[in-house]
């Protein structure tokens, strides 16, 4: 106790070296502040073992960004590294590093996403597609949800080809328009779940995702005073207030929405 425990060999080609207590050990204290663990952290050659020790780091020093930093960067490098074993039809591996990934803390949304895309598919015992087979499904489906949701995968899969963004952008103006008719339709909860769903989207154009928030805000004004009890139509301007402090809609709706309250429970008095 007390030590630990670190390999002697040189960096192989996978960057994931297994940890053993057999052969050609050197042993050394165990950090005794920060920079000694960042230090640690950093020299250890395997990612998995890197990514164990900076979310330790983490856990004594959570003020520190450098393991937030620490833990990212070593995410990305063993999703690299079990990627390879995906591909290779290792899933028994894969399934394991991309489940220790899910595990870290503070892990970056985009690490995330597409750690859970490739589990998804190593799980079911399939290696996950190419670039131009994912296009082509997403670029055929009649919905503009579900060809957004496919862009987005395709884009998690494989962020450098442009066409997942150009895609995401299509469909993220298609279902933009599909839920402003939901909207004029007063169908409030469809249009604020799709709205919802465009602004949670990556690499949507800004110009995009300002005329989704602007028509949530109308729709979650609609949805509140859709409700015909005073108290959800209360809790809804509520929640539209935290996330819209700035839209004085909501607070008109609490202030309503209170008295509307208050008339009914004086007249159970």
């Amino acid at each position: 106790a007390g030590m630990w425990y670190r390999e002697n060999r040189p960096l192989n080609k996978s960057n994931e070296i297994t940890r053993s207590e057999e052969n050609n050990l050197e042993t050394f204290q165990i950090p005794k502040n920060r920079d000694e663990w960042i230090q640690y952290a950093s020299s250890l050659q395997s990612a998995s073992d890197r990514l164990e020790a900076f979310i330790e780091g983490y856990e004594k020093y959570p003020d520190d960004n450098r393991f937030a930093e620490g833990i990212n960067d070593s995410a990305i490098s063993l999703l690299a590294w079990a990627s390879g074993k995906h591909r290779d039809g290792d899933y028994d591996t894969a399934i394991d590093r991309y489940q220790k990934i899910l595990n870290a803390p503070i892990l970056e949304k985009s690490i995330k996403q597409e750690t859970e895309i490739k589990l998804s598919y190593a799980e079911q015992g399939k290696i996950f597609p190419t670039a131009n087979s994912v296009y082509q499904s997403a670029s055929n489906k009649p919905s503009a949800s579900d060809r957004l949701a496919l862009f987005i995968e395709g884009y998690m899969l494989l962020p450098n080809d442009s066409r997942f963004k150009e895609g995401i952008n299509k469909s993220a103006r298609d279902l933009l328009n599909w839920a402003s008719a939901k909207l004029s339709n007063k169908e409030f909860d469809t249009a604020v779940d799709r709205f919802e769903y465009i602004l949670a989207s990556p690499v949507v154009d800004k110009n995009i995702k300002n005329d989704a928030e602007s028509k949530l805000r109308t729709a979650l004004v609609g949805q509140a005073s859709s409700k015909v009890s005073a108290s959800d139509r209360l809790a809804l301007f509520i929640e539209g207030y935290q996330k819209y402090p700035d839209d004085p809609r909501f607070e008109q709706g609490i202030n309503k929405s209170a008295r509307d309250l208050l008339n009914w429970a004086s007249a159970k008095l």
